[in-house]
């Protein structure tokens, strides 16, 4: 494998600076390098392009996924939660029904209260 160019030159002649792993920076004229090593560097930075924008694409579609999950369970808890709410509702609104069916409209604290057309005894006061 060849070492990364650091620099690319605009002019021919210039020199470009080629570090090798491990050792000093290399000064290398432009026109020294070969018409293949200059094909080698564009292809592999085509290479490196593609795989930086298939790694994009990747993290864009699970950051999209994830956001389609969360908003789907956010609707599903909140429907669930309603749903509890309204059975909820629903239950004390039953209770309530059976404690004034049993203890009257009053409820237990005035359950033996005199009411509308009971009987009152003569000597009641």
């Amino acid at each position: 494998m060849l070492p990364a160019v650091t620099g690319r030159s605009a002019a021919a002649g210039s020199t470009t600076t080629i570090p090798e792993p491990g050792t000093e920076a290399l000064q290398v004229n432009d026109s020294d390098m070969s018409e293949a090593v200059r094909a080698w560097w564009l292809a592999e930075s085509d290479r490196r392009d593609r795989d930086l924008a298939a790694r994009w694409r990747a993290w864009q579609e699970g950051h999209d996924s994830r956001d389609t999950e969360i908003t789907d369970a956010y609707e599903e808890g909140f429907a669930d939660g309603c749903l509890a709410l309204k059975h909820a509702q629903h239950q004390a609104r039953r209770l309530c029904e059976i404690e004034i069916a049993r203890w009257g409209p009053g409820g237990r604290e005035h359950f033996a209260d005199p009411r509308p057309g009971d009987y009152i005894p003569a000597g009641a006061a």
